[in-house]
């Protein structure tokens, strides 16, 4: 109960330390929620660390057996399923096993001017080749500046780990970060490979689901949700230039 207690928000810091049941059995239904579906891999944002931490410490008590795969993303997501999660979850940290996780960075430059429901933040797994080039191409990644770099980050977090190699004949992250610093490949060819690689890693998925009835028929009503939520931001748009002039 102390456990729980302690990941429970917004307490008067000055209080009679009394909580509400609801605060503490919410995290707990998070944490079943997790444990209970069928689903191997989950994609949290940043602002559910907590209850990411919470399903490691269950696990690790009652020595559970069917591990589930969490990974953070840093932008928050609002709604978040299965089938926006990227393949390379695979391979990522097991929150039972590690207490490091990787966190992917947002693609957009200035992620915290830009609109949450941009995709080109990030992607998922759904996205065709033609997504994933529009999303590379327009992706922040300035010429000699490692620091701060989504592409690179990606190449380090996923391209590498996966293949063992970057398509320049790169097998090391300090061999590339040593060559991009000095010039020697340029942004756009970071971007090229990237794309390329990131499409031969989600190839595997894209043969699943074209050859999957019953997961075909799970990602009608998302990608109905999808164009629901493209269509609402763009009557946004369009009513932010009406009233802004």
């Amino acid at each position: 109960m102390k456990r729980m207690a302690s990941y429970c928000k917004y307490v008067e810091p000055y209080g009679p330390g009394i909580l509400p049941a609801a605060q503490i059995i919410y995290p707990c239904m998070l944490v079943s929620a997790v444990l209970c579906h069928k689903a191997d891999i989950w994609l949290f944002s940043m602002d559910l660390r907590d209850i990411v931490m919470l399903t490691r410490d269950y696990c690790e008590d009652t020595n559970r057996g069917n591990i589930p795969t969490i990974f953070l993303h840093c932008i928050l997501i609002q709604t978040v399923c299965i089938f926006c999660l990227f393949v390379i979850c695979f391979w990522c940290v097991r929150v039972c096993e590690h207490a490091q996780m990787t966190v992917l960075p947002n693609l957009l430059e200035n992620p915290e001017f830009q609109n949450r429901r941009n995709p080109g933040r990030t992607i998922f797994m759904l996205d065709d080749e033609d997504d994933i080039e529009e999303k590379i191409s327009c992706a922040f990644c300035p010429s000699r500046v490692v620091a701060c770099n989504p592409c690179l980050e990606y190449i380090k977090s996923v391209v590498l780990p996966w293949f063992g190699k970057f398509e320049w004949t790169y097998s090391s992250m300090k061999e590339l970060i040593a060559d991009y610093e000095s010039g020697d490949l340029d942004s756009f060819d970071v971007k090229l490979a990237l794309g390329k690689a990131i499409n031969d890693i989600l190839e595997l998925v894209s043969e699943f689901f074209r050859s999957n009835e019953e997961a075909q028929a799970q990602i009608v009503p998302h990608r109905l949700q999808d164009e629901i939520g493209a269509d609402i931001q763009k009557i946004q748009l369009q009513n932010e230039e009406m009233f802004g002039h």
